[in-house]
């Protein structure tokens, strides 16, 4: 498992360098979003200073998931803010709750259309806040597809990975 420590030379290439913290999202032709983020293993000041700004910028666009890559860094933080639950989860760990599938339309900063997605109605994350303590949460409803759509950012999968089928905007020719 790949991991990040601003103290550590290993993944040097692969992990942000001084200076590279979350500032915009990253364009979809990224191929940053493709590769799974690395695991966080430092938990100081920089690492909450990232997560608060991932929901200024979450707040700015008026989205309700938004993961660390996305916003131009490679780290395993899943971001959510919908129908009263705010978390960040660092390192999150994804399990289905096998109560029910639902099939919805979603739509992505890091991908341009809508996407129909099936998706578990409920899951249980378990991972890290941003301090370092242990986080186990347990959602559903619109909320647990904001988290898997997020989780899903940090493995490196884009919406267009799970559709069943697709909506394009229409061509800047039409």
């Amino acid at each position: 498992m790949l991991s990040y420590s601003p103290d550590s030379d290993s993944c040097l290439d692969a992990a942000p360098r001084v200076g590279d913290r979350v500032t915009g999202l990253r364009p979809p032709t990224d191929e940053a979003l493709r590769r799974p983020a690395l695991q966080v293993t430092l938990f100081d000041r920089h690492l909450r200073e990232d997560v608060a700004r991932l929901f200024q910028l979450m707040d700015r666009l008026g989205t309700s998931a938004l993961a660390a890559p996305q916003a131009g860094l490679d780290l395993a933080i899943a971001a959510v803010s919908c129908h009263g639950v705010r978390v960040a989860v660092v390192n999150p760990v994804l399990y289905d709750v096998v109560a029910g599938v639902n099939i919805s339309w979603e739509t992505c900063l890091s991908a341009p259309g809508r996407w129909l997605v099936a998706r578990a109605t409920g899951v249980v994350v378990t991972g890290r806040d941003e301090r370092g303590r242990r986080r186990h949460l347990a959602v559903d409803g619109l909320p647990a597809r904001c988290l898997q759509h997020a989780v899903d950012h940090v493995r490196g999968r884009l919406p267009v990975d799970r559709a069943i089928t697709s909506s394009r905007p229409p061509s800047k020719s039409s």
